[in-house]
C-alpha cells in the first residue's frame, strides 16, 4: 500500500517536469490584427494579434498576413 501510494505522488508530480510542446504550425493563409509587427525577410511575426477575416484589415493599425505556415502561442504570431 505504502509502495503504491509513493507511485501515485510519482505520477502526479512528473507532469510538470516534462517539456512544453509549442503547437503544431497551421498550413492556411491568415489575417492578423497585431499591436506589433515585425517584418523580416521572408518571416513575419507579430505580438498581441488575433485573427481577423480579410475585410477587416481596414479596421486594424497593424495587420499581419501569413501565407502558409504560421504559428500562433499566446497572441505571439510567427510566419513560415
Amino acid at each position: 500500500m505504502f509502495t503504491e501510494l509513493l507511485t501515485i505522488i510519482a505520477l502526479l508530480a512528473s507532469p510538470n517536469d516534462r517539456p512544453v510542446e509549442p503547437p503544431p504550425s497551421i498550413v492556411e493563409d491568415q489575417h492578423f490584427c497585431c499591436d506589433t509587427t515585425d517584418d523580416g525577410k521572408g518571416q513575419g511575426g507579430g505580438e498581441g494579434c488575433v485573427t481577423i477575416p480579410k475585410s477587416h484589415v481596414d479596421s486594424c493599425s497593424a495587420v499581419l498576413y501569413c501565407k502558409g505556415n504560421w504559428r500562433k502561442q499566446d497572441g505571439t504570431v510567427t510566419c513560415y
